[in-house]
This record gives C-alpha cells, structure tokens and sequence, in this order.
C-alpha cells in the first residue's frame, strides 16, 4: 500500500479504553495496553513469499512479525498464525514447512503459537499476530529524538531489490544467500542492547524504506535528519540488482511520497538513490541516541555479531539532507 494511501486509512478515529497507550492513531510500530506496570504489546503482518523453500519463509515471516515488538521495547510471548494457501495438490505439504519454521524459530526464544487460521487463496501469504509484554519505564515509541541525536541502525539495506531479482533470474539463491541470513536474523539482540542503555526511540525498517523511517523518528517533534549516504550498510547483491535494472513498485512509491522534504536528490544517482527507499523485509532497527552514549552502544552491537552503523545525525531543520 502507498504511504499516502495508508496516512488516509490512519485518518478515520481509532476507539480507545481507559487501558490504551497507543493505538492506529498514534501510528506507532504496535498497539499498547497498560496493566498495572506492564504494558501489553500487539502488532499483525502479513506478507508474501520471499525465497523458494517454504520453511526458511516462514522463519523469516516470524522475524519480521516480531520486529514491532522489538521496536517498541518489548518481549514477545506468543503469537497466532494466519496460513494463506492455494488449493493446490501440494498445498498442505506447503503449509506444513511453512508452520515448522515458524514453530522452529518461535521455540527458539521461547515463544508460544497459540493457533491461528487458514485461508484458501491464490497466492501463498502468511500473516501472524504477535502479542508482547514490556514495563512502562521500558516501552519504546518513535517520539522523543533530540537534536544531534545520532541515528544507528542495526542491519545492511537492500532486500526488496535483491528479492525481486532473485524472483527474476538475474541472482542466484546462492547470491542472496547473505539475504536469507539477514531477514532471519532477529532484533533481538538489537533490542536488548538498546533497553540496557536506556534508549526509548526506536522503530524498525520496513516496507516503508529507510528515509521514510529515519523521518518518522523526528517528524512529531520538528525536527529534520541529516543522512550520512555513504556509511548506510548495503548488501553487495542490491547494487547488482540495481544495477540490472530491477526495482520494486514500492520503490517508486516511497520515493514520491518522501522527494518533497529531502533537499538534495538531483545530486544523488545510481543505487544509493535506490538504497533510500527500497522496501526492507525483516529489516534492522533503527535509534535516535544521545551522542555521548553512541560509541558504546555501537561498541556492543558490534560484539553481539551485528552489522551495526551510524547513519546520520537529527537536525534542527523540519526536513532531510543526504551528505
């Protein structure tokens, strides 16, 4: 769906309870709920499939569910799973490796399938609900960024390209190999590493590309973000999809839902205008930190394995600028 397309959705009024922290309208990465001095946690996606085997899809589908509840600083505890399934002569069999790598990654950090729902449809789609728990004092939203604030995301750029060309011939499986790996991999660590140093603005990259979500951290504040192009992480196999000519709608649609508050595109060509708005699948997180905090944090997420870089800067000018 377009940015702006969803904005009008996000529009209509949202009911709330005595209980709400956040709901649609506060259009933050999940719904929040206060119990006593917990919060309870609820987001849903849905998408299609992103590699041939169909258990390593749904490994990555519980990945990049879980990511709204890492974003807004808490634990996940179970989700429901939502099969989409053709009616086909393999279709259970389909459905079956689906479900055991979403059941095998769920296990894995102890996290319970409480059911779901089959769907017959023509394309293969798994959607899955995820309920989380956080304490007050550790939720995460993306409001609260400061000026020279420095923005860290937690993964390399570049999957929606790279899948697209896969499904197109121009990448090999073994090519997007780095890709697979990447969308599997939980924010988990990330996330950890973010509440022990106190940090509560955070949100994660999705659909909506990267500078759509750095200016989401410092939009409710008027605040602007100065974007360091050439320190964002990429995937090697991005550039040569680029480069191959292959590029998602969603693309195009971030880009013209975004040109108008970034300041300097003509000067910006090639891949690394790509990069700014390829639509992400289990993409990283990205956190709006304190300058005298930065080192250390990036210090242990590098530690943890992650490929962590610092990508710009928040700025006191309502807009984007790409240095």
């Amino acid at each position: 769906m377009e940015p702006e397309a969803l904005e009008q959705l996000l529009s209509l009024k949202f009911p709330s309870n005595a209980y709400t922290i956040a709901n649609a309208n506060d259009k933050d990465d999940a719904g929040a709920i206060k119990i006593g001095d917990k919060i309870l946690l609820s987001s849903v996606d849905v998408i299609t499939p992103v590699c041939k085997d169909p258990k390593l899809f749904g490994k990555i589908s519980l990945s990049n569910a879980l990511s709204d509840i890492y974003a807004m600083g808490g634990t996940p505890l179970a989700i429901l799973s939502i099969l989409f399934l053709p009616s086909t002569s393999n279709y259970l069999d389909i459905g079956k490796k689906i479900l055991e790598g979403i059941n095998e990654k769920a296990k894995s950090i102890d996290v319970a399938n409480l059911g779901g729902h089959v769907i017959s449809d023509r394309t293969v789609k798994v959607g899955i609900s995820v309920m989380g728990l956080t304490h007050k004092d550790k939720l995460a939203t993306k409001n609260g960024a400061s000026l020279d604030d420095l923005l860290l995301i937690t993964k390399p750029i570049g999957t929606g390209a790279s899948i697209s060309a896969v499904a197109k011939g121009k990448i090999s499986e073994d090519e997007a190999n780095e890709i697979y790996r990447s969308m599997e991999q939980l924010n988990h660590k990330a996330a950890k590493i973010f509440q022990q140093h106190g940090i509560h603005t955070l949100t994660d990259v999705t659909g909506f590309g990267l500078l759509i979500h750095c200016w989401d951290l410092v939009k409710r504040e008027s605040l602007g973000v100065e974007i360091y192009l050439d320190k964002i992480p990429y995937f090697k196999v991005f550039q040569k999809a680029v480069e191959q000519g292959i590029e998602p709608a969603a693309t195009e649609r971030n880009y013209r839902y975004i040109k108008k508050i970034v300041k300097n595109f003509p000067t910006i060509e090639g891949f690394k205008k790509a990069l700014l708005f390829d639509p992400q699948t289990s993409g990283g997180l990205i956190a709006a930190i304190p300058p005298h905090k930065v080192q250390l944090i990036y210090d242990h997420l590098k530690n943890a394995g992650l490929k962590a870089a610092i990508i710009g800067k928040v700025i006191d000018d309502q807009c984007i600028k790409i240095i």
